[in-house]
């Protein structure tokens, strides 16, 4: 059994500023990088509402888990390395 403690923070909470919004080429990355991220997101939504119709488990749809999870990992692997590379880019640009 738990008996710790937690303490809440203390002092003025963090303020959140926006500074603004990425342009021209980064502005195009990003939005690359945001719509690789729905597609990848969205195959895994439809994934789980074709193997669960009505929360009943259709074992041939389910029978694809293991490749479709091997694929998604592929895919989000890419994803944070563009992600990556934005940032570095964003650094060098001194937009970071």
């Amino acid at each position: 059994m738990y008996n710790g403690k937690f303490d809440a923070p203390t002092g003025q909470p963090a303020v959140v500023k926006e500074t603004g919004f990425y342009t021209g080429e980064v502005r195009v990355k990003y939005d690359e990088i945001v719509g690789k991220l729905e597609k990848s997101g969205g195959r895994l939504t439809d994934f789980v509402n074709a193997a669960w119709p009505h929360y009943t488990p259709d074992k041939v749809e389910f029978s694809k888990y293991p490749a479709m999870i091997k694929e998604a990992s592929k895919e989000r692997i890419l994803i944070l390395k563009d992600l990556d590379d934005l940032k570095k880019e964003l650094q060098k640009s001194g937009q970071a």
